[in-house]
């Protein structure tokens, strides 16, 4: 069995820069940079708003290795998303598609999918329920 190593990347809002990672009143997001099911994989805990989503779009495409892989997202843990993170997938999902790759969304939760679903993100994003409900083809 392979060992699964996890990078944090903890975004803070300027405002609550004193603030613990995941505090839940504050603007603040904490990412992990890992694999799951043989793909590049982040896990966002917290929130993604305006001030948080330049950096998320960043350390996630440096995660997919700039796009060289289709990639996890886990927001099994994401309690908020507002239309900036939107912005930030529909950009993502841009460059993945270009190269034919896909991005898959585990574990959201009902607010998340309620948001996914109301924007028609549901159809644009491959979401699952599990890491192992993922089905790639492969790739070469």
């Amino acid at each position: 069995m392979a060992t699964k190593t996890r990078e944090a990347i903890t975004i803070e809002g300027s405002a609550y820069a004193d603030s613990a990672a995941l505090d839940t009143n504050s603007s603040s997001c904490t990412l992990y940079a890992g694999t799951e099911a043989g793909l590049p994989a982040i896990n966002i805990i917290g929130e993604v708003d305006i001030e948080s989503a330049s950096k998320v779009y960043s350390v996630i495409w440096e995660a997919s290795e700039r796009g060289r892989s289709s990639l996890v997202l886990n927001v099994g843990q994401l309690d908020f998303m507002d239309s900036s993170g939107l912005q930030v997938l529909l950009r993502l999902r841009e460059k993945f598609r270009a190269r034919r790759q896909t991005i898959y969304i585990v574990g959201s939760q009902p607010q998340i999918r309620k948001i996914f679903k109301l924007t028609g993100f549901d159809k644009l994003f491959q979401m699952v329920d599990r890491v192992e409900e993922i089905n790639q083809p492969t790739q070469h």
